[in-house]
């Protein structure tokens, strides 16, 4: 913008301000006057202005009521038919008086509604009741599960966006919380399960198990023994356990001879705890081969209570080690991919294909400092969709035809709004002209 420019709209707001000042000011009369030396306290009531415009409204639009908040006359064009130039100016000139913004030249408004309803008929069958809120069906919000959008897919008339959004709640891993309260790593990397190769230390273990109730779920005992040359070791051990003993052992891969002991079937087995389980197997090996050298290792698996009831305890762990948790993740390539909220309670990505969001569900179950919780098989996901009923090409070929038509898609597309601004000529033959392009 120019000097002259500015210059012109400098002198124009001057003279609506002079404009503004000159018109007169509607006093509430039912307030009293105070004076306060040479100052005058009045109060103002603007509302009489708004009566005054309504009244001649209502009488000129021939309207029973006039709404000030839709911001709009709305009347028949039969009506608009009686209505002289003068009585309009006439109109102008009082809502100017009035502190009122009146535009005298008239839009026709009108809308098409699609009437075939069997796809939504065909989705409500699907899943049942269509939410009815501003931000679902109307923008064509669904939150489907994988088997609904199967399904939803097949019916004729809907129309899927080519992304999808999954959400999940996240809590930080306990191999995040163990490595920044004891400054150690416990668990191992290969494991997505919470695996170590010692029992833990009693005080990470107390401490785990007093605000997320953590156990020890399993024990995987690995024998390994020398290699002789009048006999395999291995079977014969392993057939011994298998006929003998109440422990099921098998042969790995990489030769090695693999008992587990499970929390759950400790009883089935005739014992009472995993160190006696253990001093048991000892005492087997010891008494049945003692003729041959062997190595025991161990991996012990924990397992915690992912309930809501531990939500405290997370809080208050983030409330303390946000930032490192944040900086955690904005590290790693997966902040390309994914997206935490504000409160980091829930991860976010977009996926296309099913496949695509089981490679990314796979990708961030092995991210080690984060818990992901779904629903299985009835975890839903977010779509778009749109009903396809002919209105988004007839809005298409309107905007060809009729540039100047002001047009919009409402109701996920199950309404088109159309709107033909003021033009001069008789309203009844603009309006005849619009019927006949429509």
């Amino acid at each position: 913008m120019n000097q002259r420019e500015i210059w012109k709209k400098y002198i124009m707001a001057q003279s609506k301000i002079l404009e503004h000042k000159s018109k007169p000011i509607s006093i509430d009369t039912s307030k009293g006057v105070q004076l306060d030396g040479l100052k005058l306290h009045l109060s103002i009531d603007q509302e009489i202005f708004k009566q005054v415009f309504k009244k001649e409204v209502e009488q000129i639009f021939n309207v029973e009521e006039f709404d000030f908040t839709t911001g709009y006359i709305q009347t028949s064009i039969e009506n608009t038919t009686n209505i002289s130039e003068e009585q309009l100016t006439t109109l102008k000139e009082l809502a100017e008086i009035c502190y009122i913004d009146f535009n005298d030249n008239p839009v026709i408004e009108g809308m098409i509604k699609a009437t075939n309803n069997n796809s939504k008929e065909e989705l409500k069958d699907i899943i049942g009741e269509l939410p009815t809120t501003v931000n679902s069906l109307k923008l064509g919000k669904l939150h489907l599960t994988l088997e609904e959008w199967k399904k939803v897919s097949a019916v004729k008339g809907i129309k899927f966006d080519k992304k999808a959004t999954a959400r999940f709640d996240i809590k930080p891993s306990i191999k995040f919380i163990t490595e920044t309260i004891f400054k150690k790593q416990f668990f191992l990397e290969d494991y997505n399960d919470l695996a170590t190769t010692e029992e833990l230390p009693n005080e990470v273990f107390e401490y785990l198990n007093s605000n997320l109730n953590l156990s020890l779920k399993q024990i995987m005992i690995f024998i390994k023994f020398d290699i002789i040359e009048d006999g395999d070791t291995l079977e014969e051990a392993n057939t011994f356990f298998r006929e003998n003993t109440n422990y099921y052992a098998h042969k790995t891969f990489d030769n090695q001879l693999l008992i587990r002991l499970e929390r759950k079937k400790l009883k089935k087995i005739g014992q009472n705890s995993f160190d006696a389980a253990k001093n048991e197997i000892q005492r087997i090996l010891d008494t049945n081969f003692d003729n041959n050298k062997y190595k025991i290792e161990n991996k012990f698996f924990y397992s915690f209570d992912k309930g809501a009831k531990n939500n405290a305890f997370y809080d208050s762990f983030l409330e303390r080690n946000q930032t490192q948790f944040q900086l955690n993740f904005q590290s790693k390539e997966e902040s390309d991919l994914f997206r935490l909220d504000n409160t980091f309670d829930a991860i976010y990505f977009d996926f296309e294909t099913e496949t695509e969001l089981n490679e990314k569900l796979n990708r961030i179950k092995s991210i080690p400092y984060i818990e992901i919780y779904g629903r299985g098989e009835n975890h839903k996901y977010k779509f778009n969709i749109k009903f396809e009923n002919g209105l988004q090409e007839l809005q298409t070929k309107l905007k060809s035809f009729v540039p100047d038509l002001n047009t919009k898609l409402v109701s996920n597309g199950e309404k088109l709004i159309f709107r033909q601004f003021y033009q001069t000529g008789n309203k009844t033959e603009v309006l005849s002209r619009l019927i006949n392009q429509l």
